[in-house]
């Protein structure tokens, strides 16, 4: 069996996964569909024990048809044992089981966000509880070129369980998100290397001087002389660092994407000193960010359990010039310790219930240096425990976010900080979500 796990996935149930599949393998001709699809998402709830409806479900709605058997960007097409053959459709027009799928894979892409198709992609399996059939799918091909076939399996033994429980496994964790590499030297330098490029090949271009100047300004407010620290090295550090920051922020936002496009996400992410990608690199720099929002894509913000933000800025920033710039980050084992120790349970239950009946002005948490965020990570979460049980919040996540978000505040003169500060909560708000 395979070994490699992902972080969002849970320890899958080989087992009990195992004992669905030989029920699957013994089961008679004629058994009703129904049976199958049944079978095939328990299946799945085995190897996959985390994932939730909507995101695993049965006769889930496509826009065009309800699929089968629904998981993560995998669409499942089951039939009756035995009747994997075209099906005669109500117009008297036949439609294979192969153009079902791709009929729902089309509705699907067409409503989904800037954040999925590159990064993650999608797929259909076709069965009739016996044989198998694995397609990975692509939108921009021509009719049935859309679906290009990965694997046949077909279940006759128990070596053929295991073969269908492996296949099952990697097909669908194709398309589940890792936890987040932020801590990865070489992840970070990978994302940095496109940076630094641009900035050596544009930096005599006048719109990359003016952003520049932009940017020094703002670090002279921190009473930060860029000029200390390799000033083309460091522009191009932090321009990262703010794109990556908006970046991840932007994917936890899916229902204001399906709505955006392209150009105008990459406005958004190049806001201020960055806008040199645009301004200055053209068309270079829209790829280099395209290149950047599908990376951050790949990866589950959502499962954050520390400031990641902090880890991604310790590596692309040395120490020395995080010394040379009286900067101090603190672990998050500490900051954790000093919100429960600071905010105690009894403080926490008054200030949701002073909130609540609207008697709270302005934040109770504040941190006056926040950095990338970590207090307010820390501060975020366990103020949104006890906001999640307070009777009158209790059924509206909604609310809770909104209280909790209003008593929790940070300020820093450093601009990168900020950036960083602003997404590191929003990250605190969805680990509870």
């Amino acid at each position: 069996m395979p070994t490699r796990q992902l972080n969002v996935t849970g320890s899958p149930r080989w087992e009990s996964a195992r004992e669905i599949v030989a029920q699957l393998r013994q089961m008679p001709a004629g058994v009703a569909e129904a049976e199958i699809d049944n079978r095939l998402r328990n299946v799945l709830e085995c190897l996959f024990p985390s994932v939730k409806y909507p995101h695993l479900a049965m006769q889930y709605s496509s826009g065009n048809g309800p699929i089968d058997v629904y998981c993560r960007n995998v669409v499942f097409e089951t039939k009756r044992a035995g009747k994997l053959d075209a099906r005669v459709k109500p117009d008297g027009s036949t439609e294979t089981p192969e153009e079902q799928a791709v009929r729902y894979l089309d509705a699907l892409t067409a409503q989904g966000s800037l954040f999925d198709d590159a990064a993650i992609g999608w797929r259909a399996g076709i069965t009739d509880g016996k044989e198998w059939f694995f397609y990975d799918y692509d939108r921009e091909a021509i009719g049935g070129e859309k679906l290009t076939l990965v694997n046949i399996l077909t279940l006759n033994g128990l070596d053929d369980d295991e073969a269908l429980l492996t296949q099952l496994y990697d097909f669908v964790n194709r398309t589940a998100k890792m936890a987040p590499p932020t801590d990865n030297a070489e992840w970070v330098n990978g994302q940095l290397q496109p940076f630094l490029s641009l900035a050596a090949r544009y930096e005599d271009i006048a719109e990359y001087e003016v952003k520049r100047d932009l940017w020094r300004g703002v670090l002279s407010g921190a009473f930060i002389n860029s000029q200390d620290a390799g000033e083309r090295d460091l522009f191009a550090r932090h321009t990262m660092l703010v794109v990556i920051a908006r970046a991840v922020a932007e994917t936890l936002r899916p229902a204001e994407q399906q709505a955006a496009d392209r150009v105008s996400l990459r406005d958004n992410l190049c806001e201020g000193f960055a806008a040199w990608l645009i301004d200055a690199a053209g068309a270079d720099g829209a790829d280099v960010v395209d290149a950047l929002i599908d990376e951050v894509n790949r990866y589950a913000w959502n499962v954050a359990d520390r400031d990641l933000l902090k880890d991604l800025y310790h590596v692309a920033i040395s120490r020395e010039i995080r010394h040379d710039f009286g900067e101090y980050y603190t672990p998050d084992w500490l900051a954790r310790a000093v919100c429960e120790e600071v905010m105690d349970a009894d403080w926490r239950r008054e200030v949701i219930d002073l909130a609540v009946a609207g008697h709270q002005q302005g934040p109770a948490a504040l941190d006056p240096s926040c950095g990338s965020g970590t207090f307010l990570f820390h501060a975020t979460q366990l103020l949104m425990e006890d906001a999640a049980r307070h009777p009158e919040l209790a059924a509206s996540p909604q609310a809770q976010v909104e209280i909790v978000n209003d008593l929790v505040a940070g300020m820093d003169l450093h601009p990168v900080a900020v950036e960083l500060s602003k997404t590191t909560k929003i990250l605190a708000f969805n680990e509870n979500a």
